[in-house]
């Protein structure tokens, strides 16, 4: 495994639980927000809320100092 997928599953890992299934299910596995909706127990604008704060989080993790 190389560096950058390490650095993003470690960083996946310090995310809510919902935050992480909905980004996996997503960006991954292609979910519309809809369909993450009913399989987390949220609604779909939540899931958007959801969204927007991982990926925040995740540009945040993994900012490097070169950046």
């Amino acid at each position: 495994m190389d560096e950058l997928s390490r650095d993003l599953i470690a960083a996946l890992a310090k995310l809510s639980e919902k935050q992480r299934a909905a980004v996996v299910l997503h960006h991954a596995e292609g979910y519309p927000a809809r369909e993450i909706a009913q399989i987390i127990g949220s609604t779909a604008p939540g899931v958007h809320v959801l969204l927007s704060r991982a990926r925040k989080r995740l540009r945040e993790l993994l900012e490097t100092d070169d950046a």
